[in-house]
């Protein structure tokens, strides 16, 4: 029996692999292809946000990094420079007390030798007045007394009549050298007292007082019902311990000592704000005065608060600043400030236009002090030996019974009656000063 005929079109269906199941799997498979895509996509986008900030990061760390070393030199700077003074005042320190130690010990050997040359000199003065005096008839000196004569004489050497002097001589020179070695040995004891003494006499430095406030009552406020209002408010607990006790002024006014580690004119804004409008506060404090040598010629006025400023650290209160040219170009500064931050500002280096200026105390010369007491110039009270007492007259009339800033009358002199202030350089009577 023949087997049976197959066509050509089942033939390619039988021997074709089934179409739905392969084009499943390449669906699968492409689908994992994608999504695979997708994830390494967003891994890398997820890398590359992370690789950014890191370099954000690493950049602002650079940055921090810089102004970190500049901050370091510049505070290694400073403290080099301060290293540098210290080491200039301790070597200049040392030379005075080597110069000193040399004096000394120059002294002290030359007392030893003159107390060992004084037994020396005494024997040698013991033999030679061993030697000068007669120990028998001395040979006899024979001369011709005749060159025609054939006779001689016989001639005898004096006898010494200064043997008792020499021992006087030889007395009165080892009490002179006596005499010397105590005054020698009495400056070495009074040497240390007198450097004490000089010490003493040197300047004292200027005692700082305690900064103060001063609160001018409104119209129809009495000055107790401020402190009473001060001393009872709950705004100010936290500063009334740095208060001290209230005071009257001659004009009525209220004043409170402050102590010196509070800040004054933090605990002034805190009264003001607690009295409004019933009163007017402000700061009293102590003034001192700076000398800024080597100034740029470009330098200005504002120039010169602004590097005080950023040297201190806060604001310097600086009252006025007066510049003046010197002959070379450069300029000089005179600054009026606070005495505190004019005790931390003296001594040190300041920066003007890139140029170095140096920053020294300006001291008051004793000529233009003025006497509260006399009211004269060249002393303070505290040294006053004039019979005249001045402290209730006006300096500008000189009548009692006010005070300058209120007074209207006519410029006249205590002193010698003249128009001007007594003090001035015109007074003649002003110039002989009181005894101190």
């Amino acid at each position: 029996m023949a087997p049976p005929v197959t066509s050509s079109r089942e033939l390619r269906n039988r021997l074709a692999p089934p179409g739905t199941a392969a084009e499943d799997d390449m669906k699968k498979l492409l689908q994992e292809t994608l999504s695979t895509n997708v994830k390494l996509q967003k891994t890398v986008e997820g890398l590359q946000q992370e690789l950014a900030c890191l370099r954000l990061q690493l950049q602002e760390q650079n940055t921090q990094a810089r102004l970190d070393l500049q901050a370091a030199r510049k505070e290694a700077n400073h403290r080099e420079s301060i290293a540098r003074e210290d080491a200039r005042r301790l070597r200049e320190e040392l030379a005075k007390e080597k110069e000193l130690f040399t004096a000394l010990l120059a002294q002290a050997i030359g007392g030893e030798n003159k107390q060992q040359e004084r037994p020396q000199q005494q024997q040698r003065a013991q033999q030679v007045q061993q030697q000068q005096q007669p120990g028998g008839t001395e040979a006899a000196a024979l001369l011709p007394l005749d060159d025609e004569g054939d006779s001689w004489a016989e001639v005898v050497r004096r006898k010494p009549q200064n043997r008792r002097v020499i021992p006087m001589a030889n007395q009165w020179h080892s009490q002179g050298r006596l005499a010397q070695q105590q005054r020698a040995q009495q400056c070495e004891q009074q040497l240390p007292q007198r450097q004490q003494q000089q010490g003493n006499q040197r300047p004292k430095r200027r005692s700082m007082r305690a900064d103060r406030i001063d609160v001018a009552p409104a119209a129809g406020v009495t000055w107790t019902e401020v402190y009473v209002k001060l001393r009872t408010a709950s705004e100010l607990e936290d500063v009334r311990a740095d208060i001290g006790m209230g005071r009257r002024t001659g004009a009525g006014h209220l004043r409170v000592p402050i102590k010196r580690t509070a800040d004054s004119t933090l605990v002034s804004s805190r009264i003001q704000e607690l009295l409004g409008e019933t009163g007017v506060t402000r700061v009293v404090t102590q003034m001192g005065e700076l000398f800024v040598t080597n100034i740029d010629p470009l330098a200005e006025e504002d120039d010169v608060r602004s590097a005080l400023e950023s040297l201190l650290g806060s604001p310097t209160g600086a009252t006025s600043i007066s510049m003046w040219e010197l002959r070379d170009g450069t300029k000089r500064a005179r600054v009026r400030l606070p005495l505190a931050n004019a005790r931390k500002l003296k001594d040190q280096k300041l920066i003007l236009c890139q140029c170095v200026s140096f920053i020294k105390e300006a001291l008051i010369s004793p000529e233009k002090q003025r006497c509260f007491r006399c009211l004269e110039l060249g002393h303070m009270a505290r040294d006053c030996r004039s019979q005249i007492d001045r402290q209730e007259v006006c300096i500008r009339c000189g009548q009692p019974g006010h005070h300058a800033k209120n007074c209207s009358a006519e410029v006249r002199c205590a002193a010698c009656s003249g128009p001007h202030r007594i003090g001035h350089s015109a007074c003649g009577q002003s110039r002989i000063q009181c005894p101190v």
